[in-house]
């Protein structure tokens, strides 16, 4: 037994455990070491500090623009020198939009009214220039608009520049002006009032729609798109046009300096173009915007080829957003109702320029 636990001394059951003989010299094993750790990747530190220095990058821009324009309100307050001021009105004349801010506005008849008022404080803009693009929009807008142009005007000289279309609203607001300048194929004109009521009433039938109206007087609910006018209804929508057509007339008759029974001849709705509009008295001269800026730069001294100071040309997020919108929309209304029916902007046969409303908005 003492011979079996000699032999099988120095084993366990994991193996035998190796023993140095006696007599052997030498230094002790070292102890096991730890795997070295795994390099990092520096790229991730790298993307991460430019994704932030990015960021805070833009946020001081944005901040430092946002205290230049609360400090200056845009570069329309800054003029140095001597020059000949110019003002755009493009699109639909609505009671709409604000000048001022950071990403631009949609347009309206607001913030061509400030820049109109600018100009007219500004004692460095001896004259301006406005070109318009417009078919025209609402009644109040155009009358607003009309009233500055006719206050700048006593104060400096305004020429007017037409582009493509300046009709309807947008000749009224022209007609305001000192002289007015327009391209031989400017369609212009288009002097009258227009209301259009669209109706749902016989679609309404035909899917079980019925709808009554619960009104305090007779004429609440006039131009209903749920029934057919009345006969009082349609004669107090004729008067209603009948009274801002005459305000129309006598407004261009006084901007324009010409006899009212002449401009009522002219005024049956119909457009010119910018060579007819000429031949009849309704335009100055013909020529294009350089030309303008040309003539207004002579009326105010400063030659024919002056400084000039541009307001309201800043194309910002906003303004981007409703061209690319008012770009789809016109699109779709030509695969709608095709190019005639738009206006005769395109030298086809159709309807003056004009703004339409469904619900019956009133439209110059």
């Amino acid at each position: 037994m003492e011979e079996q636990q000699d032999q099988y001394a120095g084993v366990s059951a994991e193996g035998p455990t190796p023993t140095a003989p006696p007599d052997a010299a030498g230094p002790p094993l070292p102890p096991p070491t730890a795997p070295p750790p795994r390099r990092r990747s520096p790229w991730g530190w790298i993307i991460g500090s430019l994704v932030l220095l990015v960021f805070l990058g833009g946020g001081f821009m944005l901040m430092m623009a946002f205290s230049v324009r609360m400090a200056f309100r845009g570069e329309e307050d800054i003029t140095y020198g001597e020059r000949v001021g110019i003002i755009y009105l493009s699109g639909v004349i609505m009671d709409s939009g604000h000048a001022g801010s950071l990403f631009g506005a949609p347009g309206g008849s607001r913030p061509v009214m400030e820049h109109l008022r600018r100009a007219a404080k500004d004692k460095n803009i001896k004259a301006v220039v406005l070109r318009i693009n417009s078919p025209g929009g609402a009644v109040a807008a155009s009358q607003e608009l009309y009233t500055e142009v006719h206050r700048l005007a006593e104060k400096k000289p305004v020429t007017v520049s037409m582009g493509d279309v300046a009709a309807s609203g947008g000749y009224y607001v022209a007609s305001a002006a000192d002289h007015i300048i327009a391209n031989p194929g400017s369609t212009t004109g288009s002097i009258g009032v227009i209301a259009e009521f669209m109706r749902f009433n016989r679609l309404g039938e035909k899917i079980g729609i019925d709808v009554e109206a619960i009104t305090s007087g007779p004429f609440k609910d006039a131009g209903s798109p749920w029934r057919d006018l009345r006969p009082q209804e349609r004669e107090l929508f004729e008067s209603l046009i009948m009274d801002i057509y005459d305000q129309f007339v006598k407004d261009v008759a006084q901007g324009r300096d010409m006899d009212e029974k002449t401009v009522r001849e002219l005024a049956d709705g119909r457009v010119y173009t910018g060579a007819q509009a000429k031949e009849l008295g309704l335009v100055d001269e013909l020529g294009n915007l350089y030309d303008a800026i040309s003539y207004a730069g002579k009326q105010c001294d400063l030659g024919p080829d002056p400084p000039t100071k541009e307001y309201g040309r800043g194309r910002g997020l906003w303004s981007l957003l409703a061209e690319a919108a008012a770009q789809a929309h016109a699109q779709a209304l030509r695969r709608l109702l095709g190019d005639a029916q738009l206006g005769g902007l395109l030298l086809s046969p159709g309807p003056q320029p004009r703004t339409q409303s469904p619900l019956g908005e009133w439209t110059r």
